[in-house]
């Protein structure tokens, strides 16, 4: 009865090591983020000088985006899928019911709109678009 309970004794101090030493590691690399964390972003104009802000962020699990023309703004889940179109990867990105197509030509970046408007954008930082966003929320 004693080596069976020493057996016992030890597979329980085994167990506690392993635990202490791999239970970290695995419940860190499943964790979820609680808030969206900024991933990356767009502004841009149009010829005609309409502006553009799309901003994308993830929590883990989903992508969410945030986009505002100026006038109004808009968050919410945000979805990905790449489609083709002759010679050009195009990515069509879709939150709140609205698509853009983001795609790349001449060394340009650009996002379409559902209504054909073209915008020419470049990479914006967090901190413009919390500017944006902040401007929005008043």
């Amino acid at each position: 009865m004693r080596n069976v309970l020493k057996s016992f004794a030890g597979f329980l101090t085994a167990l506690g090591i392993f635990t202490f030493i791999f239970a970290p590691t695995v419940f860190a690399s499943t964790a979820v983020y609680e808030e969206p964390i900024f991933e990356y972003a767009f502004q841009g104009k149009t010829d005609s000088g309409k502006e553009l802000a799309l901003a994308i962020y993830s929590d883990g699990e989903e992508n969410y985006a945030f986009f505002t023309d100026g006038f109004s703004s808009s968050y919410g889940k945000c979805t990905f899928k790449d489609v083709s179109k002759k010679d050009n990867i195009i990515t069509k990105m879709t939150t709140n019911d609205v698509r853009f197509y983001y795609y790349e030509k001449d060394g340009k970046m650009y996002i379409q709109t559902e209504d054909d408007t073209t915008y020419q954008v470049e990479y914006s930082t967090a901190e413009a678009i919390n500017k944006l966003r902040i401007k929005f929320q008043k």
